[in-house]
C-alpha cells in the first residue's frame, strides 16, 4: 500500500532534472498541498442519494465547545432556517483532512461571535446525520460543506425565510470566513471589532492546528518523508505551512519560512536524499508493475 501510494505521489517528480530538484520537487509538492482549502486529493463526496435513509444524533449532543452549537439532522432547520439569525453551517466528515483543519478555525469563529445573539456558527457531523433535501447538488457537493443562512433582519422584514449563501473558498482563515459574514450577513456587526477577537485568539488555533498536523504525521505518504534524510525540516515546514493558510501570516512566519527554505535545499542537495528517493521511487515502480501483471 506504501509503494503504491508512493508511486503516486513521487513518480511525477522524478522527470528528468537535476538531482537536488528532483527531492526538492516531491517534498515541496507534498508540503504545498497541505495549505489547499479544496485539495482535489481530500474531496469526500457528500452522500446525496433519495436511496440514503436519513439518519441524526440525539438532538443534545454534547458540543465540541461552550460557544458552538452543535447541530444534528433532527434540528437542521430549526437552527438554521431561524429568520432571526445568521447561521454559518460548518458540515465535516472524518474522512476529509481540510475539514481536521476547518475545526479548529471554526471554533476560533465561535469565540469571536460568541457574544453576539444574532450569529450562530454551527457545526455538524456529515458521518452521523443526512437530512433528505436539504443540501443539492447545485449547492454543495463536497465536503467540507461551509454555508450562511442569511437571516431577514437586512432586508426589513426579519420574519423573511432565510437565504444560503455558500462559502466561495476564497481563503481558509478565521479573518477570510469573517469578511464573507460581513459582507453578506442579514444582520450587522463591528467588522474591525471581529477582525481584532480573530487576533487575539489566533495563537489558541495555531495550538489545536498543530494537534491536528502530527495526527496527519502518521499517515503513510508522510511517513515516506519523515524517514527521508530531512524529517525535522519536513514537519517544521508543513506545520508553518498550515498555519499560513488557516491563519493570518505573520512577520515571523515569513523569516522562519525563508530559513527553513534554506535548509530544505541544503539538505536535498546531498547525494543521501536523492539515494533515498531514487530508492522509493524504484521500489513503488516495481510494485506497480507487479499488480499489472
Amino acid at each position: 500500500r506504501l509503494a503504491r501510494l508512493a508511486a503516486a505521489t513521487v513518480a511525477a517528480a522524478f522527470r528528468p532534472r537535476p538531482r537536488a530538484l528532483r527531492a526538492m520537487s516531491a517534498a515541496t509538492a507534498f508540503i504545498s498541498g497541505w495549505g489547499m482549502v479544496r485539495a482535489s486529493a481530500e474531496k469526500v463526496r457528500v452522500p446525496i442519494d433519495d436511496d440514503i435513509e436519513e439518519m441524526s444524533e440525539g438532538k443534545y449532543a454534547h458540543p465540541d465547545d461552550p460557544s458552538l452549537v452543535r447541530v444534528v439532522a433532527d434540528t437542521l432547520e430549526e437552527v438554521c432556517l431561524s429568520p432571526e439569525d445568521d447561521v454559518l453551517l460548518f458540515s465535516y466528515t472524518e474522512g476529509c483532512q481540510t475539514c481536521a483543519k476547518l475545526k479548529p478555525v471554526i471554533k476560533q469563529l465561535a469565540r469571536v461571535f460568541k457574544d453576539n445573539k444574532h450569529v450562530v456558527i454551527a457545526s455538524m457531523d456529515g458521518d452521523q446525520n443526512y437530512k433528505k433535501g436539504f443540501f443539492t447538488r447545485k449547492f454543495e457537493e463536497y465536503y467540507p460543506i461551509l454555508v450562511l443562512y442569511k437571516s431577514g433582519r437586512g432586508s426589513g422584514d426579519p420574519r423573511k425565510p432565510p437565504r444560503a449563501v455558500s462559502y466561495p473558498g476564497r481563503g481558509s482563515r478565521a479573518s477570510d470566513i469573517v469578511r464573507f459574514m460581513h459582507k453578506e450577513a442579514g444582520s450587522s456587526f463591528d467588522l474591525e471589532e471581529a477582525l481584532a477577537r480573530c487576533k487575539d485568539l489566533q495563537e489558541a488555533t495555531r495550538a489545536d492546528l498543530k494537534l491536528v498536523v502530527e495526527d496527519h504525521l502518521k499517515d503513510d505518504i508522510a511517513q515516506l518523508f519523515l524517514h527521508s534524510p530531512c524529517p525535522d525540516n519536513f514537519k517544521q515546514l508543513m506545520l508553518l505551512n498550515v498555519y499560513r493558510n488557516f491563519t493570518d501570516p505573520t512577520p515571523k512566519d515569513k523569516e522562519r519560512m525563508d530559513t527553513l527554505q534554506k535548509e530544505r535545499d541544503e539538505c536535498h542537495i546531498k547525494d543521501e536524499t536523492y539515494r533515498y528517493w531514487e530508492r522509493i521511487r524504484s521500489f513503488a515502480k516495481q510494485q506497480v508493475e507487479e499488480d499489472d501483471e
